[in-house]
């Protein structure tokens, strides 16, 4: 029975078939104990004729995604202003169509259209928002299966991805004109570079979870549901006591005590004064990784440090260091005969 239950996220899923029949969903329990007595009882319940499944000509594309956002908020409130945008424009071509009656090829009718106003990589994106809508559907009992899981969309090809790796000068730069009215916007981008906090971690710290005694940050509730603990070094403690004796439990808020929530036209406004290419907010987070690989520190503790689950995302910093290669090949230098081959 423990064969039909598997972990995502914080939660366990079930998954098992009765008569011909695929039933599956979340059981809403963290604890694998407390999941198998939930397990048992969908089984029983299933057997007894007590479940009955909710069929998708019962349900629109409306109303779950109107069902996808309530649950959002709570459970991807990093990407929910992208979801909702992604939910907007499909909610227009899908919006009143059952959800037994939306296939592959329907999909593929929505993606033929919406590239004719927006990229390729756009309409993945929000073809990849449908998708996960679609399977909480499967998991809520409103469709047999996904039309738009893996193997039954072809998404757009996309370039490689690439990051913005700012330069020690251009951030001394930008921080020359981080005063006045922007001067918030220097300690932030000084705790993202040293620390490497993503936007909404950097947004949702309170004071609680800093420890400027033993030097560390707790980010509680991050990315994936895990809590790290990130080490300080002098210049960000110095940073911090500086804003100690701000209002609010909020690090990094206005002065009413609310936390600030974007700072894009700040940046926007240091970056066009310091005359520099443009930047985000999230390029500090990868400028921090790319300085620390460059530097020599292990790529396991950065994963580790910046919270990242696998090695897709680092490895892309570490192949944008030109220094690195240079130093690869240097390294053969001197170990051949080569001087009656090449000018003296």
């Amino acid at each position: 029975m423990a064969d039909n239950l598997y972990k995502r996220g914080r939660f366990y899923y079930y998954d098992f078939t009765f008569e011909g029949k695929r039933y599956n969903g979340s059981t809403r329990c963290e604890y694998k104990s407390q999941a198998l007595v939930v397990l048992r009882k969908k089984m029983a319940d299933v057997i007894d004729g007590k479940y009955k499944r909710k069929k998708g000509k019962h349900f629109t594309f409306e109303g779950l995604a109107e069902k996808f956002l309530e649950w959002g908020k709570k459970h991807r409130r990093g990407t929910y202003i992208r979801d909702r945008f992604s939910v907007n424009q499909l909610n227009l071509f899908f919006g009143k169509m059952w959800l037994e009656n939306i296939t592959p090829k329907e999909i593929e009718k929505y993606m033929l259209v919406r590239r004719k106003a927006v990229s390729g990589s756009t309409v993945n994106r929000e073809v990849q928002t449908m998708r996960r809508m679609l399977n909480l559907a499967v998991n809520w009992g409103y469709l047999e299966s996904n039309p738009a899981q893996s193997g039954k969309v072809v998404y757009y090809p996309e370039p490689p991805k690439t990051h913005r790796w700012v330069r020690p000068e251009e951030v001394n730069a930008i921080l020359e004109h981080c005063r006045g009215k922007l001067q918030h916007l220097g300690a932030i981008i000084l705790v993202a570079l040293h620390t490497g906090m993503r936007k909404r971690e950097l947004f949702g710290l309170r004071w609680e979870h800093v420890d400027l005694a033993n030097r560390v940050i707790v980010v509680k509730h991050a990315k994936h549901y895990r809590n790290r603990y990130l080490p300080l070094n002098e210049e960000v403690v110095g940073v911090l006591r500086n804003l100690k004796g701000g209002e609010g439990e909020y690090v990094f808020s206005h002065s009413d005590g609310n936390p600030y929530t974007r700072v894009d036209k700040a940046l926007a406004t240091a970056v066009r004064l310091a005359g520099i290419q443009k930047c985000t907010l999230h390029d500090f987070r990868a400028t921090w990784a790319t300085e620390l690989l460059a530097s020599g520190a292990d790529i396991e503790t950065v994963r580790n440090l910046g919270g990242w689950r696998d090695y897709t995302t680092i490895l892309r910093y570490l192949e944008a260091i030109p220094e690195r290669h240079q130093g690869a090949c240097n390294r053969l230098l001197g170990k051949y005969e080569s001087r009656q081959f090449s000018r003296q």
